[in-house]
């Protein structure tokens, strides 16, 4: 028989599959990791915010002797789920307008993310980010709430 005595240059086919495989299952982790980090930042983003919001309520207790808002009433940051928003949360809102340097609303912005508060009387209050994405300290289910008491 006859041998062949150049040998063929290349790559075979198994060895292109597995190098393909290879490089998709890589993508696959690198775009997980992405989508992780991206929902970390955006509930730092929501903790932020809480920060901010505290010390802007109280700056305005500091200044009028009560905290903002009609008693047991909620105030939500999404324009969609309650009229009354604008009122905490905006920058020309009838109560933090002078406190905040912008309007405050979750980074996703939709109806599902918001920001709430609620004025209970007696110096107290509740402001809560809901629907964390990932936060493991999450008070109750996937909210982060914040109490004045």
């Amino acid at each position: 028989m006859f041998r062949r005595t150049d040998k063929l240059k290349g790559f075979t086919l198994i060895e292109l599959l597995v190098v393909i495989a290879i490089i998709a299952i890589l993508a696959v982790v690198i775009i997980l990791n992405l989508t992780q980090a991206r929902k970390k930042a955006r509930d730092a983003q929501r903790k932020d915010d809480m920060r901010s919001l505290t010390i802007a309520i109280e700056s305005y207790y500091d200044d009028q002797n009560k905290y903002p808002g009609t008693l047991n009433r909620t105030y939500k940051s999404t324009k969609t789920a309650d009229s009354l928003g604008g009122a905490i949360f905006g920058k020309t809102g009838t109560y933090l307008g002078t406190y905040l340097k912008g309007d405050v609303k979750d980074p996703l912005n939709n109806s599902s993310y918001y920001y709430y508060y609620i004025y209970k009387g007696d110096s107290k209050y509740t402001l809560c980010a809901k629907d964390m994405e990932i936060d493991s300290n999450a008070n109750s289910g996937s909210e982060y709430c914040l109490n004045s008491d």
